[in-house]
């Protein structure tokens, strides 16, 4: 068959119905930059809402929530409107602006060299899709727990943000070609993924620990870091230094692995910096008689 007679076959994961393969990404730019970007604000946003919150009362009185406002108190859940319209929107494009019909296609028609078998770039793009949707239930759990006078198990707006975040870890994980480089990035932002989904269900556990909530924190801006790097790695994918040589080099992996570590160092200073102007910005409260 022509998909047997490929040339092509054992040197990629995936292909198109006309036995082309895939480059060394299967996105663009503006899908790991805008995905990114969004994971960064969004982790600032939680940083912001804990330390307003965690100093505003005395440490011993802090409790997290599943969401903030930019006042650190009980928001109104505008985080749950984002969730829901970005993952409406995200999953669209997803599936409308991709070659060979995005998502309508998924065996390859008569006539074309993998006629029969799956459309690779179909399930790809179904693949992506997949990590909308529990945000999409995050956010109307939002909203569920803020206005219903239920009695509901408390921080069951967590628990679910954590499932969403874990289902696109596992996503992420099971996405990964063949690639040392696509390996590298795909399995770091698997990793970093179900670290943030155990990070808030760790903070469904221990609600009150402020170091759960940095985890959190730290690990969502992880995700913006790695969609970053990645995006980066896309527009430079041209240039020679990120050849790997018929797939088997894996000094290009290797200097990414460098540069995620790396940003993740900034990340910690930007951290510590932050809370230390928080700290700055709190009055001494005066000594209690007797102490």
């Amino acid at each position: 068959s022509p998909v047997q007679n490929s040339p092509r076959m054992d040197e990629k994961a995936m292909y198109y119905c006309d036995s082309q393969p895939y480059g060394m990404y299967g996105g663009d730019w503006k899908g790991h930059v805008l995905p990114g970007t969004a994971f960064l604000i969004w982790g600032l946003h939680w940083l912001q809402g804990s330390l307003r919150r965690y100093y505003s009362n005395k440490p011993e009185e802090y409790r997290s929530l599943g969401y903030y406002g930019l006042s650190g108190s009980s928001p109104w859940p505008i985080e749950g409107v984002i969730k829901m319209v970005l993952t409406v929107i995200g999953g669209w494009l997803e599936l409308t602006f991709q070659k060979e019909n995005g998502y309508t296609r998924m065996i390859c028609k008569p006539g074309t060299a993998r006629e029969g078998h799956l459309n690779g770039k179909t399930v790809h793009n179904w693949q992506h899709f997949s990590a909308y949707p529990g945000f999409f239930i995050s956010g109307i759990v939002d909203f569920v727990y803020h206005y219903t006078e239920m009695a509901l198990p408390r921080d069951g707006e967590k628990v679910f943000l954590g499932l969403a975040f874990f289902n696109e870890g596992l996503i992420m994980l099971l996405h990964k070609k063949h690639d040392p480089l696509d390996v590298l990035l795909h399995q770091t932002l698997g990793y970093v993924m179900l670290a943030t989904a155990l990070s808030i269900w760790a903070e469904v556990v221990w609600p009150q620990s402020f170091t759960a909530t940095l985890c959190r924190v730290g690990t969502v801006m992880g995700q913006g870091l790695v969609l970053w790097i990645t995006a980066t790695l896309i527009r430079g994918s041209y240039l020679i230094a990120w050849d790997q040589v018929y797939k088997q080099d894996q000094i290009p992996a290797q200097y990414a692995a460098v540069l995620i570590v790396q940003g993740i160092l900034g990340l910690q200073c930007l951290f510590a910096v932050l809370a230390a102007i928080s700290s700055l910005q709190v009055r001494e409260r005066p000594p209690e008689r007797g102490t």
